[in-house]
């Protein structure tokens, strides 16, 4: 398959996130990218990438590519994920998907 052609059974997603008010933008970036050197690892990730953006407003954008649904959901129910959104440090600015997936 071309980089560029869809594969129909994969899930694409993309979000922009931020830090939540009080949280260090250094700190947020080094658990993200944690986060996502952790998620590259996961069977059924195709792809998870995280770029930083504008440093000044604290905000990130994030590309994922997973097999299918299931190997998102059992993404979202891994400790180190749950241990992320725990701490409160980032807030969706936007997502949207190939399909719809419930967050």
């Amino acid at each position: 398959m071309k980089r560029n052609e869809k594969n129909p059974s994969y899930l694409y997603c993309t979000a922009i996130i931020r830090a939540t008010e009080g949280t260090d933008y250094e700190i947020e970036k080094n658990e993200l990218l944690e986060l996502e050197e952790k998620t590259n690892q996961e069977a059924g990730c195709i792809q998870f990438f995280i770029s930083p953006l504008n440093p000044e407003e604290k905000k990130f954008a994030l590309w994922e590519t997973w097999e299918d649904d299931v190997a998102f959901y059992e993404h979202h129910k891994k400790i180190y994920t749950q241990e992320l959104f725990a701490k409160k440090i980032t807030e969706i600015i936007l997502f949207e998907s190939s399909r719809k997936v419930d967050l």
